[in-house]
Order: structure tokens, then sequence, then C-alpha cells
């Protein structure tokens, strides 16, 4: 014969089925929440256990260093760095792109000797033939698009201009910039000469202005750089020396590269 169960007994059978299914929705709830969290904790609990890493309480570090070529940063208090792998990647670049008519014996090779606004620097330099030779690197992201329309004064009067290559910027130059702060270096540079007849010696003939049409073909911008050529001796560009009298350098080639 069947047992009858009381009506108290029926609303405990009923509780208990009730609370099985809500503890097993909080242990789904608690094993998401967990999921998502552990990883988290895992990487904070490494960062604090680095003994090189900063500590949590106190404020992010101010950069006292940046890239020579870094057009975003105005802080004139950093020192400009020009950091090693992209100076041998630009030493070999002005070795390949320089004229192989022009002798090699009377050629200045310029180390972090950028323009006022850091758009483009001076690789090398040269007094050859009673005549002014700049090889200039632009920075442009859009360089294809904008090297046509480039012309240049130096001293003050029209100078002639040899467009070369364009070749995109290695991924380890990037992240050398990068790493110094520059968090969006341009995707590719292009060779330039420019020649000029010989200077005067007065500080005016310094001058040597880039102007080209940006790549919206809507304006137009110039930069200008200061830089003296003379029986194989160049002087430094103002704006960077001040800061950093030790980086900005000049190497005088003794001997032809190999191309």
């Amino acid at each position: 014969m069947p047992t009858l169960c009381s009506p108290e007994e029926i609303d405990g059978v009923s509780a208990t089925k009730t609370m099985t299914r809500e503890t097993r929705y909080n242990l789904i709830f608690l094993a998401v929440i967990l999921a998502i969290l552990i990883p988290g904790g895992v990487k904070l609990f490494r960062k604090k256990l680095d003994p090189n890493a900063t500590m949590m309480y106190l404020p992010d570090p101010v950069a006292v260093e940046s890239a020579y070529i870094d057009s975003d940063q105005s802080n004139p208090r950093t020192k400009r760095i020009v950091p090693p792998v992209t100076s041998g990647w630009i030493s070999q670049f002005t070795e390949q792109q320089w004229p192989e008519g022009l002798p090699w014996s009377s050629v200045v090779r310029h180390r972090g000797i950028v323009s006022q606004k850091r758009t483009f620097e001076a690789a090398a330099s040269s007094d050859a033939d009673g005549k002014r030779h700049a090889g200039l690197v632009l920075w442009n992201d859009r360089a294809v698009e904008v090297l046509g329309s480039v012309s240049a004064t130096w001293g003050g009067k029209n100078a002639k201009v040899t467009p070369g290559a364009v070749v995109s910027v290695p991924k380890d130059v990037r992240h050398e910039l990068q790493n110094l702060g520059y968090v969006r270096p341009p995707g590719s540079i292009a060779w330039i000469m420019v020649e000029a007849p010989a200077s005067n010696g007065t500080s005016d003939d310094d001058a040597l202005t880039l102007s080209f049409t940006t790549a919206d073909g809507k304006s137009k911008q110039d930069d200008t750089i200061r830089l003296r050529v003379g029986r194989g001796v160049a002087t430094t560009n103002p704006t960077t020396g001040a800061d950093e009298p030790s980086t900005p350098s000049e190497e005088k080639m003794q001997t032809s590269p190999a191309r």
C-alpha cells in the first residue's frame, strides 16, 4: 500500500529541488567570474614579482629620451637619441644611394642631423666639383606621393633636386623608434640629392629648405636645416645640437663603401 506524504513533506521536497537549482546557477556564475578574473590576477601577480617593474603606487615615469626624428615629441627637455639599429640602416641606405660620380674623399657622413620640423635629415654632404651636394632622407609615410613635388633652396637660391629611391622602414627600425616613445613612426623614407653652387662663407648660405606638396595636394609644407659644407667640414643643426651635444655627429668618408 503506497505511503501518503503529508503536505509539509511535499513542500520540503519542493524546497530542496529549488535550492539545488539555485545553487547550480550560482556555481556556474562563480565559475564564469573566476575564468575572467584569474588570467588578470596571474599577470598582476607576475608584474609585482618583477624586481625591475615600477611600483604600482608611483606615477608613470616622464620620458627623458626620445627618438631624434620624432616630430610628435615637443618636450624640449627630452634628450634626442639616435638609436643604433636605425643609424646603421640609414648609413647603409646612404651608401647605396650616394651618386657614384661624386668622390667619397670629399664626403661627410652625418648622424642625427635633422630639420627644424624633423621631416627630413641630412645623411651626407660633399663639396666636390666646386658645388655643394647634400644627401637627404625624407621621413614620410606617403613619400611616393610627395616626392615628385619636392623643391629646394640652399642659401636662399634655387637648388637642383634629384629624387632617389623610396623604401619601407624595416620592422626592427620601427620597433626601435617606438621603444623610444615614437608611437607612429613613418612607414617609408625617400632619398633626395640636392645640388647648389659653392657657399660664400656666410651663415645665410647654410639654410637648406625643402618644400613639397602634401599627399592630399591641398597645401604645401616646407622645412629647413642649417648645413654648412666646405673642405669636408659640416656644422651640426642648432635645433638638435644644443640639447644633445654628443648625439649628432659627422664622419669623413675615407674609403668608398661596398655597393
